[in-house]
């Protein structure tokens, strides 16, 4: 008999540290995954894997080097329901003072910008001096 593979979603927390860095200015990203697997169990291992697959070291713009590293799961969570066509994988329920600055045009949106999205969002923070979340 075939075992039934379940789909769960996976909340991964990245870290960045360039050479010399304070530790306060460290990046974080939290990535979100969909896993197929059996079960829980399963699904842990899977995500833990692909945290660690996601381990990576470059030299930036300024010949620093950069190295991502896998801190854990925020989240691991199964899906409801079939996957189809506008489901929901997610929800949050946050507070934020301007909600409204959160929302972006179409041609802010990634997708319609036509650049690695890892590569902008670290240039925007290393150029612009951009706020991280927890400031």
């Amino acid at each position: 008999m075939k075992t039934k593979n379940h789909w769960y979603i996976a909340t991964l927390i990245m870290q960045s540290k360039h050479d010399g860095e304070a530790i306060d200015a460290w990046t974080r990203e939290e990535q979100i995954h969909l896993l197929r697997a059996p079960d829980a169990d399963t699904a842990y291992k899977k995500a833990m894997d692909l945290g660690k697959k996601q381990e990576h070291s470059y030299n930036n713009v300024y010949d620093e080097t950069v190295n991502w590293m896998f801190l854990g799961l925020e989240d691991l969570d199964e899906l409801d329901g079939q996957i189809h066509d506008g489901v929901e994988i997610r929800y949050r329920f946050f507070r934020h003072k301007d909600p409204i600055s959160l929302v972006s045009s179409k041609q802010e949106l990634f997708i319609h910008r036509g650049f690695d999205k890892r590569e902008i969002k670290e240039n925007r923070i290393i150029s612009e001096g951009l706020p991280f979340d927890d400031e």
